[in-house]
Protein backbone atom coordinates (compact mmCIF):
# COMPACT_ATOMS: atom_id res chain seq x y z
CA UNK A 1 0.00 0.00 0.00
CA UNK A 2 1.41 3.38 -1.01
CA UNK A 3 0.70 6.45 1.07
CA UNK A 4 1.66 9.97 2.00
CA UNK A 5 3.18 10.44 5.47
CA UNK A 6 1.84 13.99 5.55
CA UNK A 7 -1.75 12.84 4.84
CA UNK A 8 -2.33 9.37 6.25
CA UNK A 9 -5.51 7.66 5.10
CA UNK A 10 -6.41 6.19 8.49
CA UNK A 11 -8.95 7.15 11.13
CA UNK A 12 -7.88 8.96 14.29
CA UNK A 13 -6.60 6.60 16.98
CA UNK A 14 -6.23 3.58 14.66
CA UNK A 15 -2.87 2.25 15.88
CA UNK A 16 -0.97 1.29 19.03
CA UNK A 17 2.42 1.87 17.36
CA UNK A 18 3.70 3.99 14.47
CA UNK A 19 7.24 3.13 13.32
CA UNK A 20 9.32 5.01 10.76
CA UNK A 21 12.81 3.80 9.89
CA UNK A 22 14.74 6.19 7.66
CA UNK A 23 11.76 7.64 5.80
CA UNK A 24 10.54 10.87 7.36
CA UNK A 25 13.84 12.71 6.82
CA UNK A 26 12.77 12.69 3.15
CA UNK A 27 9.45 14.50 3.68
CA UNK A 28 9.13 18.20 2.84
CA UNK A 29 7.14 18.89 6.03
CA UNK A 30 8.34 16.55 8.77
CA UNK A 31 6.28 18.37 11.40
CA UNK A 32 3.11 17.58 9.44
CA UNK A 33 4.22 13.94 9.22
CA UNK A 34 4.73 13.82 12.99
CA UNK A 35 1.28 15.36 13.52
CA UNK A 36 -0.22 12.66 11.32
CA UNK A 37 1.57 9.94 13.29
CA UNK A 38 0.23 11.51 16.48
CA UNK A 39 -3.30 11.69 15.04
CA UNK A 40 -3.49 8.01 14.02
CA UNK A 41 -2.11 6.76 17.34
CA UNK A 42 -4.35 5.74 20.21
CA UNK A 43 -3.81 7.57 23.52
CA UNK A 44 -0.63 6.17 25.05
CA UNK A 45 0.45 4.76 21.67
CA UNK A 46 4.14 4.64 20.81
CA UNK A 47 5.92 6.49 18.03
CA UNK A 48 9.36 5.21 17.00
CA UNK A 49 11.31 7.26 14.48
CA UNK A 50 14.80 6.95 13.00
CA UNK A 51 16.28 9.94 11.16
CA UNK A 52 19.68 10.96 9.83
CA UNK A 53 21.80 12.53 12.59
CA UNK A 54 23.12 16.02 11.95
CA UNK A 55 25.91 15.69 14.51
CA UNK A 56 27.39 12.52 13.07
CA UNK A 57 30.94 11.86 11.91
CA UNK A 58 29.56 11.06 8.47
CA UNK A 59 27.72 14.37 8.15
CA UNK A 60 30.34 16.77 9.53
CA UNK A 61 33.61 15.13 8.53
CA UNK A 62 32.95 12.89 5.52
CA UNK A 63 30.30 14.96 3.73
CA UNK A 64 30.86 18.55 4.79
CA UNK A 65 34.56 18.87 5.58
CA UNK A 66 36.13 16.24 3.34
CA UNK A 67 33.84 16.01 0.28
CA UNK A 68 32.41 19.51 0.18
CA UNK A 69 35.27 21.68 1.41
CA UNK A 70 38.65 19.89 1.13
CA UNK A 71 37.83 18.16 -2.16
CA UNK A 72 36.29 21.45 -3.42
CA UNK A 73 32.92 19.80 -3.96
CA UNK A 74 31.27 23.19 -3.41
CA UNK A 75 32.58 24.20 -6.85
CA UNK A 76 30.53 21.44 -8.51
CA UNK A 77 27.30 21.34 -6.51
CA UNK A 78 25.54 22.75 -3.48
CA UNK A 79 25.85 20.96 -0.17
CA UNK A 80 22.10 20.15 -0.35
CA UNK A 81 22.73 18.37 -3.69
CA UNK A 82 25.71 16.49 -2.23
CA UNK A 83 23.64 15.43 0.77
CA UNK A 84 20.96 14.09 -1.60
CA UNK A 85 23.58 11.94 -3.31
CA UNK A 86 23.97 9.73 -0.24
CA UNK A 87 20.75 8.00 -1.29
CA UNK A 88 21.05 5.27 -3.88
CA UNK A 89 18.73 5.81 -6.83
CA UNK A 90 18.62 4.56 -10.39
CA UNK A 91 17.06 7.81 -11.60
CA UNK A 92 18.84 11.09 -12.15
CA UNK A 93 16.61 12.75 -9.56
CA UNK A 94 18.11 13.83 -6.27
CA UNK A 95 15.85 12.99 -3.32
CA UNK A 96 15.14 15.40 -0.50
CA UNK A 97 17.42 14.55 2.44
CA UNK A 98 17.29 16.31 5.80
CA UNK A 99 19.34 15.75 8.95
CA UNK A 100 18.36 16.38 12.57
CA UNK A 101 20.12 16.82 15.89
CA UNK A 102 18.83 15.25 19.09
CA UNK A 103 17.60 18.67 20.19
CA UNK A 104 15.74 19.28 16.92
CA UNK A 105 14.10 15.87 17.12
CA UNK A 106 13.03 16.42 20.74
CA UNK A 107 11.61 19.84 19.84
CA UNK A 108 9.65 18.37 16.91
CA UNK A 109 8.22 15.59 19.06
CA UNK A 110 7.11 17.95 21.83
CA UNK A 111 5.67 20.48 19.34
CA UNK A 112 3.56 17.75 17.76
CA UNK A 113 2.08 16.48 21.00
CA UNK A 114 4.39 13.65 21.99
CA UNK A 115 5.95 12.83 25.32
CA UNK A 116 9.58 11.89 24.68
CA UNK A 117 10.55 8.58 26.27
CA UNK A 118 14.10 8.35 24.91
CA UNK A 119 16.39 9.74 22.21
CA UNK A 120 19.68 8.13 21.32
CA UNK A 121 22.23 7.88 18.53
CA UNK A 122 23.78 4.82 16.94
CA UNK A 123 25.70 3.37 13.99
CA UNK A 124 29.22 4.25 13.12
CA UNK A 125 30.93 1.93 10.66
CA UNK A 126 34.21 2.05 8.77
CA UNK A 127 32.53 3.11 5.49
CA UNK A 128 31.22 6.28 7.16
CA UNK A 129 34.67 7.50 8.20
CA UNK A 130 36.40 9.99 5.90
CA UNK A 131 38.53 8.44 3.15
CA UNK A 132 41.64 10.39 4.11
CA UNK A 133 44.71 9.60 1.96
CA UNK A 134 46.93 8.16 4.71
CA UNK A 135 44.59 7.53 7.64
CA UNK A 136 41.81 6.06 5.52
CA UNK A 137 43.67 2.75 5.27
CA UNK A 138 43.90 2.54 9.04
CA UNK A 139 40.13 2.70 9.68
CA UNK A 140 39.74 -1.04 9.07
CA UNK A 141 41.96 -1.73 12.09
CA UNK A 142 39.66 0.09 14.54
CA UNK A 143 37.68 -2.54 16.46
CA UNK A 144 33.94 -2.37 15.79
CA UNK A 145 33.21 -2.17 19.53
CA UNK A 146 35.18 1.12 19.63
CA UNK A 147 33.18 2.42 16.66
CA UNK A 148 29.98 1.32 18.43
CA UNK A 149 30.92 3.40 21.47
CA UNK A 150 31.71 6.42 19.31
CA UNK A 151 28.50 5.74 17.40
CA UNK A 152 26.51 6.31 20.58
CA UNK A 153 27.52 9.96 20.30
CA UNK A 154 28.49 10.57 16.67
CA UNK A 155 26.53 7.87 14.82
CA UNK A 156 24.57 8.36 11.60
CA UNK A 157 21.10 7.73 13.06
CA UNK A 158 19.18 9.62 15.73
CA UNK A 159 16.40 7.47 17.14
CA UNK A 160 13.44 8.44 19.29
CA UNK A 161 10.77 6.61 21.23
CA UNK A 162 7.81 8.79 22.17
CA UNK A 163 4.25 8.38 23.40
CA UNK A 164 1.02 10.10 22.52
CA UNK A 165 -0.16 12.02 25.59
Amino acid sequence: MAGDAENLQFKDGSFDVVFSNGVLHHTPDIEKSFREAQRVLRRGGEFWVILYHKNSVFYWISLLLFDHILKLGFLKRSFRERLSMIEYTTSKELPLVNVYSRRQLRKLLVATGFEVEAIWVRRLIEEELPPLPLLGRLWKFIPQNWLDRLGNVFGWYVIAQAKKR
